[in-house]
């Protein structure tokens, strides 16, 4: 009598919303997810009320065990070894694994990267391939090692990155593309049918971790480089006045034309800024404390700070304003 071969045991981990469509394609799929390891409950949103993360409330919705160890030590060890997988999928999970978990499963650790490795090796690569205008990015399957992504390469699908492309459009569009690239892919790795390809070893960025200094706007900078910066981290990316009052930037408009202005410089159009390099039109804002507006409904209610030809500082790139930010634009923002 014909049997069906068993089916593939996987424990997922993974943590953000990115992750979510990497663990519906293992729900969809003929696989059977052990359990999944995720962050433990975070403080969240305006109201700082613990949250499980997306990965959690997707797991829970599907009656699967949830771990949440704030490292692998020896218990978490012991919990993953008596899971017995066959394979561990991993997407944005936001933790380094030992080499006792990466040589656990016969069919190894498969992780889902958010770049075209070698390119954006690190903690947050949506956000620097955004920061640093690259056109396009996209998803890699890889085998993962004890190095920061850089293990053997399995497949890679390409993403777009429009001129008005967010990290919030960008991320969903990347979590949505893994999910494809591993539907089809994941069953030639349990049939070890699949490439596997060292990565190049030219063409290597990293992506380290986001801070909040990442968030506050420099003048000295090219505009077109600040309004990459207001896409990649809106609604934190924000700037100071003087007297250390913060305006979040949501949008902003750029006009390369050179200039001879100061940096910070209030030009003759509504909340228009000499940069480093071109001008950047601020086209909606958030005061502090206050709701969101027009750019030219914020020049006028604050005409104080916003008059032509003042100057909006430069030199307060200081730890005091990056420290106060912490506080005031709480929240998690990165992969």
């Amino acid at each position: 009598m014909h049997q069906n071969p068993p089916q593939t045991t996987v424990v997922f981990m993974g943590t953000p919303a990115f992750a979510v469509p990497t663990l519906e394609a293992l729900l969809e799929g003929p696989y059977h997810v052990r359990g999944v390891f995720t962050q433990k409950p975070k403080p969240q949103g305006r109201g700082l009320a613990t949250q499980a993360s997306p990965v959690h409330q997707l797991a829970k919705a599907h009656q699967l065990p949830v771990w949440t160890p704030q490292r692998f030590d020896a218990e978490a060890l012991n919990v993953l070894t008596g899971l017995a997988p066959d394979l561990i999928l991993v997407a944005a999970y936001g933790f380094l694994l030992p080499k006792a978990v990466l040589t656990l499963p016969p069919l190894g650790c498969i992780n889902v990267h958010a770049s075209l490795l070698p390119r954006w090796r690190g903690a947050a690569p949506v956000h620097h391939a955004l920061l640093a205008g690259d056109t396009e990015t996209g998803i890699t399957l890889m085998y993962m090692d004890q190095g920061m992504d850089t293990g053997d390469m399995i497949a890679t699908q390409t993403v777009p990155i429009l001129p008005h492309t967010t990290a919030a459009t960008l991320t969903h569009n990347l979590a949505l593309a893994g999910k494809d690239l591993l539907t089809h892919v994941l069953p030639t790795i349990i049939q070890k049918e699949n490439a596997r390809t060292p990565q190049p070893t030219h063409g290597i960025t990293y992506a380290p971790k986001i801070t909040p200094q990442d968030y506050l706007i420099d003048w000295r900078q090219p505009a077109a480089f600040i309004e990459r910066q207001i896409r990649t981290f809106s609604p934190k990316t924000f700037f100071t006045t003087k007297d250390g009052k913060r305006f979040r930037v949501l949008t902003a408009t750029v006009h390369p034309q050179p200039h001879a202005k100061k940096p910070g410089t209030l030009m003759q159009d509504p909340l228009c800024v000499a940069c480093g390099e071109g001008a950047l039109t601020l086209d909606e804002l958030q005061p502090e404390g206050k709701k969101k507006a027009g750019g030219a409904s914020i020049a006028r209610g604050y005409a104080h700070y916003f008059s032509q030809g003042a100057v909006l500082p430069t030199d307060n790139l200081s730890k005091t304003s990056i420290n106060g930010s912490k506080k005031a634009f709480h929240g998690t923002l990165f992969l």
